[in-house]
């Protein structure tokens, strides 16, 4: 087994992924955070990092529409992160992790209804939240 060398640029990223447990971001909002705190990392440890964590299933990468921009969300609640749908809102970028019954019977109806298994490790819902509705 590969041991992985934890550097002070990947504790840098974990340290704003814990303090964004529910924001998205792209590898330019974490630059401009890393600035912002007086902290650096070079970019291509930034990039293998988010890599990592994905892979690792730390965490959740996404296209939002409209962009080629790849998006990160932190599933460190583990893997049930991987096994239930999301909400993404466009205004603010919060994920919102939908796993009530309705939302398990939404996709047991969609398999029956549609012969659609969803994947629910790259799928998500896009919306806007309730306070960005209320603004």
């Amino acid at each position: 087994m590969q041991k992985r060398y934890h550097s002070k640029g990947v504790q840098i990223i974990e340290d704003y992924i814990r303090r964004h447990p529910e924001q998205a971001f792209d590898a330019g909002t974490l630059i401009q955070d890393m600035h912002e705190q007086g902290k650096a990392a070079d970019r291509a440890t930034i990039y293998r990092t988010l890599d990592r964590m994905t892979r690792d299933r730390r965490l959740l990468a996404f296209h939002p529409d409209h962009t080629d921009r790849l998006f990160y969300q932190s599933a460190m609640e583990g893997e049930s992160c991987h096994k239930h749908l999301h909400a993404r809102c466009r205004g603010c970028g919060r994920i919102i992790h939908l796993e009530n019954p309705f939302a398990e019977n939404f996709l047991r109806r969609v398999l029956e209804a549609y012969g659609f298994d969803v994947m629910t490790d790259s799928s998500s819902l896009s919306g806007y939240c309730r306070e960005c509705r209320a603004r």
